[in-house]
């Protein structure tokens, strides 16, 4: 007997069936197994390791509430107690943002609640916020076009004109940069900034909370079929944390740690201008710890480290030491990546190289995925690994890669012209904003995907303008 073939798996009690399952779904079910493997061609087929030592295949299956229960049916029941705590405050503060005719401040409500969520989502929320902004300049023929809308033009730029051999399609996610150019330009946020930042903080708030919970649920309950227990968890945090994020549609560890860490500025922002208690802001605080512990990122929790020291420089200070110490970590980041993560270091190796091959110009927008290797070997506790590649996880590496030198110039000018724009409006919220940003750069591309790409477009045109400052 070498090969099983499994055509279905039923599950019954007192003549009715609890599930069932067929064919190929077989294998996306599977919690764990030993001595044996899927193959390819079909995946309801299983064969068995015999030369294996030890010699004793089997296979466990998900915990029984995930064979029952279809992922959103799972995501509910966890979320539900979330919804029916708020419903009222938020049926409330509808009804009271509709009799303001705030309307901008629902919109805005709904994109930061979409983030988590399907990258459909957060496009519609921007698209009705897009018309809501097209409707309000035909009312009020209001508009105000400055340095943060001409960065986002700019930025659009690179993609158009240094599209190469890709195709129009490959514009579809820059196209982002207009559409929030377009909404800072013609809706005045400044008079509700501070309620802006109080959405955005309350959504993560939320959001934390409920990762928070769904932790402790999968220890314990769902982490004993898993073999996951406290131990194990933090010690392949990279593929365990996932287990906690199985309700959220945008589980990348990273980003949501970025923008948790966003909140914590806004935060001190909010508390600043006297718009929230200290016991909100230090409980904003204690569940942020928390969360990023959980998530694993240590790219947000060197900086969740580092943020407080910056926060408590004088502007001065601050102007004087950003830019320096952006500059520092870079180079450490560069210098040290084989150590840090030799995944990386491969990546940006390869990008480099094929780089070279057309430094002034670029492959072409959006070719990484086509132009890099298909995938990188790569050693990890003694066993090969094939890493998938579609980007090099570094935006200036991205920009060097597709665009060029040249569309890499016009980035950093972009850039600079923003920052420019924060250092004269005194803007302390924004430049930390920025400086975390291009931190984010240096080890992600968050401009190749619509969620962080329209989530950073988001802060630096809508978040970016107050009542105080510019």
């Amino acid at each position: 007997l070498r090969k099983v073939i499994l055509r279905s798996i039923k599950l019954s009690s007192g003549g009715k069936t609890i599930f069932s399952i067929e064919g190929e779904a077989l294998s996306r079910k599977i919690g764990f197994s030993n001595g044996i493997s899927v193959s390819d061609e079909i995946p309801a087929t299983f064969t068995l390791k015999k030369s294996a030592k030890g010699y004793d295949p089997y296979i466990v299956f998900n915990p029984l509430n995930e064979l029952i229960l279809a992922k959103w049916q799972r995501a509910l029941i966890l979320v539900l107690p979330w919804m029916l705590m708020f419903f009222l405050p938020l049926t409330h503060w509808l009804r009271k943002m509709w009799k303001e005719a705030s309307y901008e401040l629902i919109l805005v409500g709904l994109f930061l609640a979409s983030i988590p969520l399907k990258i459909a989502w957060v496009t519609f929320a921007t698209l009705l916020l897009l018309v809501y902004a097209l409707y309000n300049y035909y009312k009020k023929r209001w508009i105000r076009f400055g340095p943060r809308q001409i960065a986002m033009l700019l930025l659009f730029s690179i993609p158009l004109v240094f599209l190469g051999k890709g195709d129009f399609s490959k514009l579809a996610i820059p196209l982002g940069f207009v559409m929030f150019a377009t909404i800072s330009a013609f809706i005045d946020f400044s008079a509700v900034s501070d309620r802006i930042n109080k959405i955005y903080v309350t959504v993560f708030f939320v959001m934390m909370s409920i990762i928070i919970i769904s932790w402790l649920s999968l220890m314990l309950f769902d982490g004993y079929f898993y073999d996951i227990g406290i131990y194990s968890y933090f010690g392949e945090i990279k593929t365990t944390s996932h287990a906690t994020l199985f309700w959220l549609y945008y589980p990348h560890t990273t980003y949501l740690s970025f923008f948790i860490l966003i909140g914590g500025i806004l935060c001190w922002e909010l508390y600043n201008t006297k718009q929230i208690s200290k016991a909100y802001g230090v409980l904003y605080g204690l569940f942020a710890v928390c969360t990023l512990l959980l998530l694993g990122s240590r790219f947000a929790l060197y900086i969740g480290l580092l943020l407080p020291l910056l926060w408590n420089l004088s502007f001065k200070a601050l102007r004087k030491w950003l830019i320096p110490a952006w500059l520092g970590i870079f180079a450490v980041l560069v210098y040290f990546i084989e150590e840090f993560d030799t995944q990386r270091a491969q990546l940006w190796k390869a990008s480099w190289t094929t780089f070279k091959e057309n430094t002034w110009f670029g492959h072409g927008t959006g070719t990484s995925d086509a132009i890099l290797p298909d995938s990188l070997i790569f050693s990890r506790t003694g066993i090969d690994t094939l890493l998938e590649v579609n980007h090099p996880h570094n935006q200036f590496l991205t920009y060097m890669l597709e665009n060029g030198i040249l569309g890499s110039l016009v980035f950093v000018a972009a850039i600079l012209l923003l920052l420019l724009h924060f250092f004269k409006t005194r803007n302390k919220t924004m430049l930390l904003i920025g400086f975390m940003t291009l931190l984010l750069m240096i080890i992600e591309s968050p401009f190749k995907t619509t969620t962080s790409l329209y989530a950073i477009g988001f802060l630096l045109t809508v978040v970016s303008v107050t009542n105080k400052r510019g």
